[in-house]
């Protein structure tokens, strides 16, 4: 078990020029070449990265089941591109909420910040056959914290105002007797994205 990140995730447009030249902002073309990869179904089929075969115990309370990614550089070519795939075993019947999201240093910077993404898709399995649960985009937002009167600021990410968010942020009575999370973590400073360290799984709880 792992303690909850401040970087859960829970529960994409690209401006082209018309006549002449057509202007694209290298970060909004990187936004839109990661998003075209998102919720692909091989993502259920492929390999998965790393197993969480466990009782799922919510104990007290609930209890939370990740696995980070070693570095950035998760892939599973065409059947699911860029994705970090956790695979989650003995689900059926328990009540979950689904994680996944930046699994590296949290950027430090108010540019790097606001040039992150994470993003996940859910996928359930049910009598053998995998289903596209929902997926989620967020964006880094350098924010002031207050913490017992210290200030700073912090990246947190906050959901994509541009993309619709469909995964449930709790799902009761699991019918599905495994569930995966493919998570992805980068930056869009460039044309072709910077990925980082992306961590999934579940949390349980009564």
């Amino acid at each position: 078990m792992s303690r909850i990140s401040k970087s859960l995730l829970m529960g994409l447009g690209l401006c082209m020029g018309c006549g002449g030249a057509m202007e694209v902002d290298p970060a909004e073309g990187a936004d839109e070449v990661v998003r075209q990869e998102l919720g692909e179904s091989g993502c259920a089929s492929t390999a998965y990265d790393s197993l969480i075969n466990e009782g799922l115990d919510p104990g007290d309370v609930a209890s939370t089941h990740t696995r980070t990614s070693a570095n950035g550089l998760y892939d599973h070519s065409l059947a699911c591109p860029k994705q970090y795939v956790v695979e989650v075993r003995q689900t059926l019947g328990r009540n979950l909420a689904f994680l996944g999201g930046w699994g590296d240093t949290s950027p430090a910077t108010k540019a790097a910040c606001e040039l992150s993404r994470a993003e996940l898709g859910v996928y359930g399995r049910q009598n053998s056959n995998w289903a596209l649960l929902g997926t989620a985009k967020k964006k880094g937002a350098w924010e002031l914290v207050n913490f017992f009167g210290n200030q700073y600021y912090e990246c947190h990410f906050k959901d994509d105002p541009n993309f619709n968010n469909i995964i449930p942020y709790t799902l009761g009575n699991s019918p599905y007797d495994r569930v995966r999370i493919s998570a992805k973590a980068y930056q869009v400073n460039l044309k072709t994205p910077t990925m980082y360290k992306a961590f999934a799984g579940v949390m349980s709880f009564y």
